[in-house]
């Protein structure tokens, strides 16, 4: 099948054995993967969901290496041109094959209209069937269509600080410049654009041409004319209010969809989105799409606070903007106390006007319905407390352990150096 390269037994050996030469470190999100592998038959399939160099590739390999039966795994990679029936055949014709992987898979012309079959008949047999491809929002519409509930959505896109810097064994100054993907697509602003086109614009205009798309019908017109070109004017303007602009939300809700752009809680005024991916937001601040080189360093502290804590019922994250021209600040409020934690973030600790204003303070307090707890400086300096009952917490150390930093702070358990390393310690 010349549009589609298959390995299996020792072929798929030895290929899987040369790629992972000296890689044996995992993405967190592995042990989700190896756990759909490993539990027993629920009919789905298993989609690795995320943007282009977010390891999922590798993912797949590492498990085949851990199942090490190459006899009774598969791995099709899908090129430009094929078909879900050639992938059907490929697949047939490897009866044994009781963990199959399919690399790609948006690759096949049919994928969001015809991916029924790899649960309706592979996984219905009881065989794991993994799939993986760069144009994610085709498996995300997949899922809303074809494959609906008989899927498992596995997200590979967030890649926290934690985590970059165990597979990378890189510091903070790299994550803010590069961090997000396993490559260094980043370093200019020539090949942050060509990443952006090929993993996000053509991500989003490829699928939609596969795809009837009911929903916006208005959007549907420009893909007759230049949708890749309107998805890129969306991008640059993201953080301007398009409210009033169907195509142009409706491409920024595809955006949240891929996991391009996070949709963060909000206390009031308009809907906020963050970039995902710190290297976006760095080469966005180098152009001077953001206010200061700060308000990044904000931004990856107020995403990676807001995504441990999304899952809580009673701790929600936001940024407070004080209104005329005061600048900002990020929330923890724990609606169980009516209380909050106000966090400061910035790259010198000259910036702490926000947690000394009481006229700043007292409108968040009077806007939030909570009383201000603790007031947290994270910065690119060491961990210290001062007199003024402000913890400066570094921002390496923060990212590190915010999960166990969130509860403390909203627990208000955190007064010295010595509760703040216990704090810490579990993690």
């Amino acid at each position: 099948m010349k549009d589609m390269i298959i390995y299996s037994g020792e072929t798929l050996k030895a290929y899987t054995l040369q790629t992972l030469s000296g890689i044996n470190t995992e993405r967190d999100v592995a042990e989700a993967l190896h756990k759909y592998i490993t539990s027993p038959n629920d009919r789905k399939v298993c989609c690795l969901y995320g943007l282009l160099f977010t390891g999922k590739t590798t993912m797949m390999l590492q498990q085949i290496r851990k199942i090490d039966e190459f006899g009774k795994c598969l791995l099709v990679k899908c090129g430009y041109g094929s078909t879900m029936m050639q992938l059907r055949e490929a697949i047939d014709a490897h009866p044994e094959a009781q963990y199959i992987f399919v690399d790609q898979v948006t690759k096949a012309n049919d994928f969001i209209s015809a991916s029924s079959v790899l649960a309706n008949k592979y996984a219905a047999e009881g065989r794991k069937v993994v799939l993986a491809g760069d144009d994610s929002l085709a498996i995300f519409l997949a899922k809303g269509g074809e494959l609906y509930d008989r899927t498992r959505l596995i997200h590979t896109t967030y890649m926290p600080f934690k985590e970059y810097s165990k597979l990378t064994g890189k510091g903070l100054t790299e994550y803010i410049k590069h961090g997000g993907v396993l490559s260094n697509v980043f370093r200019s602003e020539d090949t942050t654009n060509e990443y952006i086109n090929s993993a996000v614009v053509l991500n989003i205009a490829g699928s939609l041409e596969k795809w009837n798309d009911k929903k916006y019908t208005a959007l549907r017109k420009i893909a007759d004319s230049d949708l890749p070109s309107f998805i890129s004017k969306v991008i640059e303007n993201i953080g301007s209010d398009m409210t009033d602009n169907e195509c142009a939300m409706a491409v920024v809700e595809y955006l949240n969809d891929i996991d391009f752009l996070y949709k963060l809680p909000r206390l009031g005024g308009r809907q906020e989105y963050l970039f995902t991916q710190p290297g976006v937001m760095y080469r966005r601040a180098c152009e001077g799409k953001y206010a200061e080189k700060s308000a990044v360093l904000e931004d990856i502290i107020l995403y990676q606070t807001a995504k441990d804590a999304e899952n809580s019922d009673d701790i929600f994250v936001s940024r407070y903007d004080g209104g005329m021209g005061k600048g900002s600040v990020i929330d923890i409020s724990d609606f169980s106390r009516k209380t909050s934690c106000m966090i400061d973030a910035t790259l010198s600790d000259d910036h702490v006007t926000h947690l000394t204003d009481e006229a700043f303070c007292g409108g968040f307090e009077r806007k939030s319905g909570t009383k201000i707890s603790a007031k947290v400086v994270i910065y690119n300096g060491e961990t210290k407390f001062t007199e003024q009952k402000i913890i400066y917490i570094a921002a390496e150390e923060y990212l590190l352990h915010s999960k166990e930093l969130i509860k403390a702070l909203t627990e208000n358990v955190i007064s010295d150096k010595e509760s703040f390393s216990k704090a810490i310690a579990s993690s």
